[in-house]
């Protein structure tokens, strides 16, 4: 599927982030093309140390593909692709959240269910678990962003030679971070990013968050 996904030039992707996956698991050319084209990427043992970095990739996300052969085996037993290392059942529902809470969600599809399989319905109870908690992220929205309320706190940051200031926004809302991707004829250009980057930016240092960003738009 990530290979469709990216070699498909009728999609044109600009952006696609891929979460949770296993390294030994995926085409190297497809881990390649990710990193060249500076789309997101997170692997399940990045995901299982700071699952908020998850929310950072969604933050933006129009589409979700939910994948259930992203579980653990023991979690979703009749998702078809699933290894006996993966998401916990808990992990995906968090994850599902934060999908739902992306103001630019439009549309999400849960896959991978083998329903013929799926003896006792529990990867199906799974699949239900994680829609739920898509819906309750929509019902929590907080029409968060810089461009949508005015409710933020404004923070420049002066990263020394000919490099522009790099400005960051904090929301009062929900204390989450943007930056502003300063690229000349395209204004308004906002990345999540943390309250890590902008400590990197204190110290004199560009974020590779902002890096990447500042790549795939110029």
């Amino acid at each position: 599927l990530l290979d469709r996904l990216i070699s498909n030039q009728k999609t044109a992707l600009l952006s696609l982030n891929c979460i949770a996956f296993q390294g030994h698991l995926a085409p190297p050319n497809a881990i390649e093309t990710l990193i060249n084209l500076s789309f997101g990427q997170l692997r399940l043992g990045a995901v299982s140390q700071n699952q908020e970095e998850g929310e950072l990739l969604l933050r933006n996300s129009g589409l979700t593909i939910l994948h259930l052969d992203s579980i653990k085996l023991a979690d979703a037993p009749a998702s078809k692709e699933s290894q006996p290392v993966g998401l916990t059942a808990e992990q995906f529902c968090q994850l599902s959240y934060y999908a739902g809470v992306s103001d630019n969600l439009f549309a999400a599809l849960f896959a991978g269910c083998e329903l013929h399989t799926d003896t006792n319905s529990h990867t199906a109870k799974i699949a239900a678990l994680g829609l739920w908690y898509l819906i309750d992220g929509i019902s929590n929205r907080k029409e968060d962003h810089p461009l949508k309320h005015h409710e933020f706190l404004k923070y420049k940051c002066a990263v020394g030679g000919k490099q522009p200031e790099i400005v960051f926004y904090k929301s009062k809302r929900t204390n989450r971070w943007w930056m502003d991707i300063d690229v000349e004829d395209l204004r308004n250009n906002f990345v999540p990013c943390t309250y890590s980057d902008y400590l990197k930016a204190v110290d004199g240092e560009i974020p590779n968050r902002y890096l990447n960003a500042l790549q795939k738009l110029v």
